[in-house]
């Protein structure tokens, strides 16, 4: 529709996500923390920390369980701005209002009973580890059906598909693109790849002829198009092989994300601290997605390549502005804090 093609643009979109995120957060904030504190909903879980737990002690005042205007902005932005037709969307927003609805029944225990600290540890963590190993499976299964890999298989070592380069070839008078490709890639068909990481492709996306005498680059292995790496761990420092975490993928992801729930949880008490680390993260990561979903930096960047990593990428952003719209109200000096 004409007028509308800038949604076809995922930082168009992302940007749009984080502003939406951030005025809901500032437009419902001020209702929430009134409710909040009128209900009077305290309390933080114990970090075993003697002199951390004593300072935010002296926040007791200060209401909890503020973390529902992050889910509000962030879930309304999320849903309005990434595409739904695409499943890691789905994956990323239900899992993160599963997480939220979590914490939320912990400090609802807390409003409804001034004398509970909350929902006991052991069935929180249950909680948590359900979640992520529904999120993370969900994910596997998704990836291997894309990919055609099977269900059942362990950790294998295999060649990172930007290992290196070959010596650059000099373009002779009988060579074309075609030629080039089926020579060095085993496919004649992929000439016009093999141009436009040359950047030898015109804004129609038709190849330029190859010059002769240039120089062109050969990168040696060239990546399949189709291999998405999805369960692919790579090691920093050694570019020349991946690891193939296969079902390792599953408890490996569910303790990354079991970890990080609980991490933000303990720093959450002091002012601005939680979510400060959060916005931040939330921009790194939507940096991140946004550059292993587009195929020539990832190549560039020797990251593997996440197609579906884009719509991550607006999630991410919806994430970073719902963090400066909550922290609005979490700033020195705080009027309510994230909660678990």
């Amino acid at each position: 529709v004409s007028g509308f093609r800038l949604f076809n643009y995922i930082t168009f979109r992302g940007a749009f996500a984080a502003i939406l995120a951030f005025l809901i957060a500032t437009v419902v904030g001020p209702g929430i923390v009134a409710s909040l504190r009128e209900r009077r909903v305290q309390g933080f879980t114990k970090t075993g920390d003697d002199r951390v737990d004593a300072e935010r002690a002296r926040k007791g005042a200060v209401p909890t369980m503020g973390g529902v205007i992050l889910l509000i902005g962030v879930a309304l932005s999320g849903f309005l701005f990434a595409r739904l037709d695409n499943p890691y969307t789905w994956i990323a927003l239900l899992s993160f209002l599963a997480f939220g609805a979590l914490g939320a029944a912990d400090d609802w225990r807390k409003l409804s009973d001034p004398h509970s600290t909350g929902m006991p540890e052991r069935q929180k963590l249950a909680g948590q580890l359900a979640i992520a190993f529904v999120t993370i499976t969900a994910l596997y299964v998704l990836g291997n059906a894309d990919d055609h890999q099977p269900w059942l298989r362990g950790p294998l070592l295999k060649a990172s598909p930007y290992a290196g380069w070959t010596p650059r070839h000099e373009v002779s008078e009988s060579d074309t693109w075609a030629s080039l490709a089926a020579t060095y890639l085993g496919d004649a068909a992929r000439g016009t790849e093999l141009a436009r990481h040359n950047g030898q492709v015109a804004r129609d996306g038709h190849p330029y002829p190859p010059i002769p005498g240039r120089e062109i680059r050969l990168p040696k292995p060239w990546p399949d198009p189709q291999d998405r790496h999805r369960a692919d761990l790579q090691i920093p420092f050694f570019k020349g092989f991946c690891l193939d975490l296969g079902l390792l993928f599953i408890p490996l992801g569910m303790l990354v994300i079991v970890g990080a729930s609980n991490a933000v949880n303990l720093t959450d008490g002091l002012d601005g601290l939680a979510i400060g680390i959060t916005a931040t993260v939330a921009l790194a990561f939507a940096v991140i997605a946004y550059v292993v979903g587009r195929v020539d930096f990832s190549q560039a960047l020797h990251l593997f390549y996440v197609p579906e990593a884009g719509e991550l990428a607006v999630i991410a952003a919806a994430l970073a502005g719902g963090s400066l719209g909550f922290l609005w109200f979490n700033c020195h000096p705080a009027e309510v804090f994230m909660g678990d």
